[in-house]
């Protein structure tokens, strides 16, 4: 199980990243300023911070640390993170890699997460084709 401090080391990784002090990362994680304040002061005095699940998701979804797993594993953002863990399961294959690359992708499109891959001479056609008009008689 993660503890206090794993979460704490997570929150001061991400602010020394990013110019947010506790109350402003707290207030926009859980609409509460005093959040990691009391998170913190709980910790010193070396009492259970008593931390809800929620606010600890809320707080991990803005760090992008998910405190579910173990140890406060990173997100899995980019595409090459998604390619490197579907590339360790035993028994895929270069085809089925790209096969559940292309499923994640659509997933996640459809999830509103990330943008639809173009090509440099890709067009935007209209679904209605164009029609040359014609002279009238």
């Amino acid at each position: 199980m993660i503890g206090m401090r794993d979460v704490l080391n997570a929150i001061d990784a991400y602010q020394a990243q990013h110019p947010l002090t506790d109350a402003e990362l707290s207030r926009l994680a859980t609409g509460s300023p005093d959040t990691i304040r009391n998170w913190r002061r709980a910790h010193r005095a070396g009492k259970n911070a008593g931390a809800h699940v929620r606010k600890l998701q809320a707080v991990g979804r803005v760090i992008g640390v998910d405190f579910a797993l173990e140890g406060a594993q990173p997100l899995i953002r980019s595409d090459e993170e998604i390619r490197a863990v579907l590339e360790r399961i035993v028994g895929l294959n270069e085809n089925d890699v790209a096969f559940l690359m292309r499923q994640i992708k659509g997933a996640q499109l459809s999830n509103g997460v990330g943008q639809p891959q173009t090509q440099a001479d890709d067009q935007s056609l209209s679904a209605n084709p164009h029609r040359e008009s014609e002279p009238s008689r």
